[in-house]
């Protein structure tokens, strides 16, 4: 948990670092394949613009999540990504692909005993540290010159030395907050 407080740290002196090019904050429901219920914070910044009229850029994000499987496990991630985005002139939709790097702790029930005498249940927990590199693609749209919507998928691979290695997916789905008018 010591290495996730730090994660949080670090996610929030990047966020001020990059404050000067800081595009949007982006809020949204997270999980693993829609079935697994969290909720995922990032700060978007922009780190190139690759034309003039704001069409093509690369941009970083620093995400923070928190889902869970209930009676299964809980976990929290703190991820890094950087991609290409892109949008035609005329269109307000704009896509996205791009590679991130996560850790997550996650708290596993590794058994459950209940006390038939009280009915009290206790679950005992492990702790699990997990990576998590990702490809990831987002489609958004944006409403207005302050508020969007997006929906993201991200495909990784879960390495861990204690627990097995993995394909996992996870879906996002939420809403951009544009700190800088285009």
């Amino acid at each position: 948990m010591k290495r996730f407080t730090l994660l949080i740290s670090i996610f929030l002196i990047s966020g001020t670092i990059s404050a000067q090019k800081l595009e949007s904050v982006s809020i949204g429901y997270f999980g693993e394949i829609l079935i697994q219920p969290g909720l995922k914070t990032g700060l978007n910044f922009n780190l190139k613009s690759l034309d003039d009229e704001r069409n093509k850029w690369i941009s970083g994000s620093t995400q923070i999540a928190f889902y869970s499987f209930p009676y299964d496990h809980t976990s929290l991630m703190a991820n890094f990504e950087s991609g290409y985005n892109w949008k035609k002139p005329d269109r307000k939709l704009g896509h996205y692909v791009g590679i991130g790097f996560g850790y997550a702790e996650q708290s596993k029930i590794e058994s459950l005993t209940v006390n038939l005498g009280t009915g009290e249940t206790e679950n005992n927990r492990i702790w699990r540290t997990r990576w998590i590199p990702t490809v990831n693609y987002m489609a958004r749209r944006d409403i207005n010159e302050s508020f969007g919507l997006f929906g993201k998928l991200s495909y990784g691979v879960v390495l861990s030395g204690i627990a097995e290695s993995r394909a996992i997916l996870f879906t996002e789905l939420g809403v951009n907050l544009f700190i800088n008018s285009k």
